[in-house]
């Protein structure tokens, strides 16, 4: 098998780029060693969304989680053990010996990083059957894979075994070298591969022969309905992407199109969104008449998953699967020339999206979008409008607005327009909304501070909580809740609804009589008087429990494990308070799921399948295929008659002795092959026949509605909403994920968001002050950039013989400023000369036949950056410098100071330099490197010297004192430098 190798793409250049180098080693290895292996780089999985690990490694001889860290140098780890999991550790550069602090993401250091993954990653196996049976998670590996070289000054403790420091050059020995009982298998990789699904990895990337022009993204600045009329004019197949954080901005775009198509001669414009529960909300805030992408874009037959044409394929093969797969509808009803509207496009993802029963096509929803519309084959136009800052049905950076995301499925062009997020002066929800915004729109996540305001964005106490739940929930709601608490964790919403139950409308603990339910799945209800029809429910409704009618269990025997799990569903009379007029209704309620707070064990998910398996059984016992219309079809088959005949010839032939036993073969593996053919179009059709109409698998899957999580909430607006803002201990706030969560939580509100827990950031978060020095000073001179450049400068008299008219003019003048300053110290000119386009030289002596030559480099433009003397003499060293002084101070180019960071310490530094002045003191940035800055600063008669130290994530790591004249200096400064931020 060798290493089969799948991957997501991280966000960062430099991990894909990491990973790739690993892959493309790891793959030769695998080759010579003759090993079998699956690496997934970048896993990610919707069960275990904690889990951030860069790559999983499962191979012959282990299985290895592991972390990549794009650094080089001697990394300095924690010299005790117990302190080897808590401190930060630092990094040295080879060349100028710089410290740089190793960053464990959100964590304090790259090893507690790595042991929470891992901790995250126990769980994972212990809830899979498979993995449970064939892997010890104990003993699976946590490696840092550093890009390197890198040198240790220590090796890794002894009581953590476990634990792996290693690098890229060393990483083929590593694996060599290394052993554990957890062996590859292809149980565990299917395992592992269904958990954290991923594309297949390519090396090198194949282009079509047949693409005659390059992928194009025009950014549109503004005109922005000039751009979008001429974005309709233009004949030719194009996508148009409108972002903005103003949803009724969003709405007024939507229709302004739809009003101008008519000046277009545009034969058919459609407004579709991702879903019926998104295409509710937005009619019921905007008007808008949208239509659901599933309803409008699948449909037809539906078909199981294309086996491999095998002669071993069975027709056992076919019958066990069970995942009904509906096809992507025909384009017939849809002109040639549409316009399609996406609306809140940033909703729609290419991620995988399936259940055990059902998958929509691809499973891709804007893959298969794109592949309905065939934009490359006629000359539709797709406009995609979504919120750039919201999360997303699946990864945000594979949605329907990522313009790389759809340079990928798109050979045309693509016209973008996201306007850059205004701030606003009005303190609260919106300028907490604006901030938010900004800071994911320039990657920079260093600032996040609430500017409460009692109008629309409160903070909330533990006592005012209880208060509000109260006022909110204490009686049995008739309509959609207008408001919502708001959090991370599955866990934590269950805990607060059962708060409510007990508190608010004080019944039991078990589901009762006026509960809110809100559904995580699609089902159909049909009518069982008769006379209605079937009630569609979607995922996202809300209901209200009116009565427990009775209850129903399956004992599910599961042979391999030999354990016995009970299924559990419950009979609810609900009000369906998501539909206009409420209807009531019976269903059926899946217990399992709501006890699993939403989620089912790997013996329950398995026991499930087993029992969907007895009642597709069932139903085809009774509906067998011989007596199928199917089966009917097959008889009539051209292709089955004329096979049959010439069997029927060739098994004569093969009895008289002839030798055709090879065609005769041949010939019944063709009518086999088209019999499967006609047994899966029977099998699929009760697939879908028995997943529509049966009542345990349309049971409806809910929690409880009072108390959901952010994500849950996407795409719902509320009156008002609580939101913790604190999602857990082992969460990192500093990072693009926490601030779309909360921008995302904070928009559900229409009118006021309590926060609870609020986190505050500033670029001086866990920065260190270190000041451990005595009271000391050296004055040094600063040394600042030396250029000389001046304008018509007249050479002077006494030095017109000597100079050389071949001489550039500012050495002409540098010479004749410097000739007269070292004149007075006994030095004559006594000629000059040209050496080349970037050198002059000038010669001097003494009285005592002391001769001096120097040297005047230039830049290439003109300009003057640097005079010595040509053989370093020492002897004449102080009075060269001293006279080299008077030079660059007559340069009508001033000599500048270190210039102030155009990062996010601009505004930092800025503000110290002000308040220093302020104060009557002076704060001067003397030196600057990377990762590291030098101040000097100045307060009446005290002086105090400084270094600060910054990361690429914005934040400042430490400020260490290097001089100062007096004590109490440390103190102001500390005060000038943390005060306010």
């Amino acid at each position: 098998m060798g290493l089969e190798i799948t991957h997501n793409r991280a966000p960062n250049f430099h991990e894909n780029t990491q990973f790739r180098r690993i892959a493309i080693e790891l793959n030769k290895l695998f080759i010579q060693k003759g090993w079998d292996g699956l690496l997934i780089g970048n896993p990610e999985s919707e069960n275990c969304s904690r889990f951030r690990a860069d790559a999983i490694l499962l191979y012959n001889h282990g299985l290895l989680v592991i972390d990549l860290k794009d650094y080089q140098g001697t990394i300095n780890l924690p010299i005790e053990d117990d302190e080897f999991a808590k401190d930060k550790w630092y990094i040295e550069a080879e060349k100028d010996k710089f410290l740089l602090e190793v960053k464990g993401a959100s964590f304090g250091n790259p090893f507690i990083q790595l042991k929470s993954y891992r901790q995250i990653f126990y769980d994972v196996i212990n809830n899979d059957i498979i993995l449970r049976s064939n892997i010890d998670p104990s003993r699976v590996g946590a490696v840092n894979l550093f890009s390197g070289p890198i040198k240790l000054n220590r090796d890794t403790p002894r009581n953590i075994p476990y634990y792996i420091i290693s690098q890229e050059s060393e990483f083929s020995n590593f694996l060599y070298d290394y052993n554990s009982p957890n062996t590859f298998s292809d149980e565990s990789a299917n395992a592992l591969k269904h958990i954290f699904p991923a594309l297949a990895w390519e090396e090198k990337i194949k282009i079509s022969e047949h693409k005659t022009f390059e992928n194009k993204v025009n950014e549109i600045d503004s005109d922005l309905e000039t751009e979008i009329n001429l974005f309709l004019q233009n004949e030719e197949s194009e996508i148009l992407v409108l972002e903005s954080m103003d949803v009724t901005q969003r709405d007024g775009w939507v229709n302004y199109i739809l009003r101008e198509v008519s000046n277009h001669n545009i034969p058919q414009t459609e407004t579709w969104t991702h879903s019926t529960r998104i295409r509710e909300k937005i009619k019921k805030r905007s008007g808008i008449t949208s239509h659901s992408l599933y309803n409008t874009i699948y449909g037809g037959p539906a078909k199981m998953e294309d086996a491999k044409e095998t002669d071993d394929i069975e027709s056992s093969d076919i019958e066990d699967g069970i995942q009904v797969i509906i096809p992507i509808s025909s384009d017939f009803s849809l002109d040639e020339n549409a316009v399609i509207i996406l609306h809140e496009a940033h909703l729609v993802s290419r991620s995988l999206n399936q259940s055990e029963l059902i998958r929509f096509g691809s499973g891709r929803l804007l893959e298969d979008l794109l592949k309905y519309l065939s934009l490359g084959k006629t000359k539709r136009k797709l406009i995609c409008i979504g919120d750039p800052y919201f999360l997303s049905y699946g990864k945000e950076d594979e949605s329907a607005i990522i313009v790389d995301t759809l340079n990928q499925l798109f050979d045309g062009s693509i016209k973008h327009h996201r306007p850059i997020p205004k701030e606003v002066n009005k303190i609260g929800k919106q300028m907490l909304r604006t901030d938010l915004a900004n800071s994911i729109h320039n990657k920079n996540y260093n600032q996040l501070k609430y500017n409460w305001d009692e109008g629309d964005l409160a903070l909330l106490d533990k006592h005012e909580v209880s208060n509000s739940l109260r006022m909110w929930f204490s009686g049995v709601l008739t309509a959609e809740p207008s408001n919502a608490v708001l959090v991370y964790k599955n866990d934590d919403a269950k805990t607060i609804n059962l708060w409510i139950k007990e508190n608010c409308l004080k019944n039991t603990k078990e589901l009762s009589t006026g509960d809110l339910l809100l559904i995580n799945n699609n089902v159909n209800i049909a009518d069982e008087t008769g006379f209605g029809g079937v009630t569609r429910l979607y995922n996202g409704m809300y209901l209200t429990v009116k009565e427990k009618l009775e209850s129903h269990s399956e004992q599910i025997f599961i042979k391999n494990i030999n354990t016995t799990v009970i299924l559990e569903f419950i009979k609810l009379k609900v009000q369906c308070l998501s539909i206009d007029n409420k209807p009531e209704t019976n269903i059926w309620f899946y217990n399992n799921y709501f006890k699993g707070n939403g989620k089912l064990s790997k013996e329950e998910q398995l026991a499930f399948k087993i029992s969907t398996t007895n009642r597709i059984n069932t139903y085809k016992k009774e509906n067998d295929f011989e007596s199928s219309a199917e089966f009917t079809q097959l008889r009539q088959d051209n292709q089955y008659v004329l096979l049959n005949k010439e069997i029927k010839d060739y098994t004569i032939k093969f009895e008289n002795g002839e030798r055709v036993k090879t065609k005769l073969e041949e010939l019944e593996r063709e009518l086999r092959k088209l019999e499967r053919k006609y047994r899966k179009k029977h099998h699929q059709r009760i697939l879908y026949h028995v997943s529509k109409t049966d009542s345990f698998l349309n049971a409806i899957i809910a929690n409880y509605g009072w108390c959901i999580t952010v994500h849950k909430s996407v795409g719902s607006l509320f009156e008002n909403v609580i939101i913790n803002a604190r999602q857990g201990e082992s969460n990192g706030i500093t990072n693009e994920s926490y601030f779309k969560w909360l921008y995302s939580g904070i928009s559900s509100s229409q009118s006021k968001v309590f926060v609870v827990n609020p986190e505050e950031i500033n670029p001086f978060k866990d920065c260190q002050f270190e000041d451990l020095v005595g009271e000391n000073w050296t004055d040094t001179i600063v040394q600042q950039k030396n250029s000389f450049e001046t304008i018509d400068f007249e050479i002077l008299k006494e030095f017109l013989d000597v100079i050389d008219s071949s001489l550039i003019e500012n050495s002409k003048a540098a010479i004749c400023i410097l000739s007269k300053a070292i004149h007075k110290k006994g030095y004559i000119l006594e000629k000059t000369a040209r050496t080349g386009d970037y050198l002059s030289k000038a010669y001097f002596s003494t009285p005592t036949s002391s001769k001096l030559i120097l040297l005047f480099n230039n830049n290439g433009k003109g300009i003057i950056t640097s005079i010595r003397s040509e053989k370093n003499d020492i002897v004449h060293a102080d009075i060269v410098e001293e006279c080299t002084l008077e030079v660059w101070s007559k340069s009508s180019k001033k000599i500048e100071a270190v210039k102030n960071p155009i990062d996010f310490r601009k505004k930092i530094y800025e503000k110290w330099k002000t308040e220093s002045i302020e104060l009557g003191g002076e704060m001067c940035l003397i030196d600057s490197h990377s990762y590291q800055d030098t101040f000097q600063f100045i307060d009446k008669n005290s002086k105090i010297k400084f270094k600060i130290y910054y990361n690429g994530a914005g934040f400042f790591s430490k400020i260490l004192i290097m001089e100062k004249t007096d004590k109490d200096i440390s103190v102001r400064l500390k005060n000038l430098l943390f005060y306010g931020n």
